[in-house]
């Protein structure tokens, strides 16, 4: 009975005189769902038959409302532009749409049974997997955007993986959905690079001016609300001119690479900013940093610039180049406006050259 396609689901009792644990075994290794040993109660008898009745009923409704459900996905995926599969507690694949198939160069009937290492490199299966497997377990979903390489090609793939469940709550498997999201993530990347040239200096990569006017309104705002300081640095390269005029302006433009690098390195919490301001002349921005902090920051500046040994035979105060730095703070309502903040700055960073240069003001 159980060999026969036809019968192997019919539940088998067995009613027999034989009673010792090698038969009994053996019964249930053949397929029995029970094994009654003569003699036996009828009462007893009846009621087991009942049991294993109504079970065997419970486990076809139960099966029948699974394919039901199946189904009902199948017809439903089909029709969805985006690659779906579903999958058992297993990782076994049950089915998947077309655009999932045309993806493998396989058609739908050939993915039943089959698990990922059919398909991809272990990399990438074992990582599919476990997502799998972290779904089951934890019985929840997960969506995620992800960069994959199959076959020296590089995507970028929006994944989806939930359970499912039957109406009884019980889980039985997982639908997947992938989505090849690569050319809106090339877009968003040629955005966000057209944004960055768009804020910042094509010759020194730091932030150009117009980013800094969007800045420094922005912390100035913040330090009127939070009552906190602001501080800003205007720093220039002292005979910057002279370097141009002798050693030419490819080596000036190296110049002017080096002193950003330098101004940009030596500030070192996230928050405080750099910017060239134009020609050989830079800002930085320092929140919540008063005068005697900016004065330590903007010493340590110069003396790293100055340690650059960067030769300058044309400047009159030394034989390398050397930056002057004028110091500005706003605190509470002592400065109204960026305007004034940036004069103040200005005037004395003038002081600073009249004062000999290579020096905070």
């Amino acid at each position: 009975l159980k060999q026969s396609s036809d019968c192997s689901e019919i539940p088998i009792i067995f009613i027999t005189g034989l009673g010792n644990s090698e038969n009994i075994l053996k019964g249930f290794e053949k397929g029995a769902i029970d094994y009654i040993v003569k003699p036996f109660s009828v009462n007893e008898l009846k009621a087991r038959i009942k049991t294993h009745v109504d079970l065997f009923n419970l486990q076809k409704t139960c099966k029948q409302e699974r394919v039901d459900l199946l189904k009902k996905y199948e017809a439903i995926v089909e029709n969805i532009p985006q690659k779906i599969f579903i999958k058992d507690l297993d990782s076994i694949y049950i089915s998947c749409n077309e655009n999932y198939c045309n993806d493998l160069h396989i058609s739908p009937d050939q993915i039943e049974g089959k698990n990922d290492f059919d398909f991809y490199s272990d990399d990438l299966a074992l990582k599919y997997q476990e997502d799998d497997k972290y779904v089951i377990d934890n019985k929840i979903e997960i969506n995620v955007i992800e960069k994959y390489e199959q076959d020296g090609n590089r995507t970028w793939v929006h994944t989806i993986k939930k359970p499912v469940f039957d109406k009884n709550g019980n889980m039985y498997g997982i639908i997947g959905l992938f989505n090849d999201v690569t050319k809106q993530k090339e877009m968003e990347q040629t955005i966000d690079k057209l944004e960055s040239l768009s804020i910042k200096d094509p010759l020194t990569s730091i932030y150009n001016r117009r980013y800094f006017q969007e800045i420094v309104t922005i912390e100035f705002k913040r330090a009127n609300r939070t009552k906190l300081p602001l501080s800003l640095l205007i720093i220039d390269i002292d005979f910057f001119k002279s370097i141009n005029d002798i050693y030419g302006h490819q080596h000036g433009d190296e110049c002017l690479k080096s002193v950003a690098r330098t101004i940009d390195l030596m500030l070192k919490r996230p928050a405080d900013m750099c910017f060239r301001f134009g020609g050989e002349e830079f800002v930085a921005l320092l929140p919540e940093t008063a005068k005697v902090g900016a004065h330590k920051v903007a010493e340590d500046i110069r003396m790293a610039i100055e340690n650059l040994n960067i030769e300058n035979k044309g400047s009159k105060i030394s034989d390398y180049l050397t930056i002057s730095i004028g110091v500005a703070e706003k605190n509470t309502d002592s400065v109204e406006t960026v305007e004034e903040l940036l004069k103040i700055a200005d005037d004395n960073l003038y002081a600073a050259k009249n004062q000999g240069r290579n020096r905070v003001v």
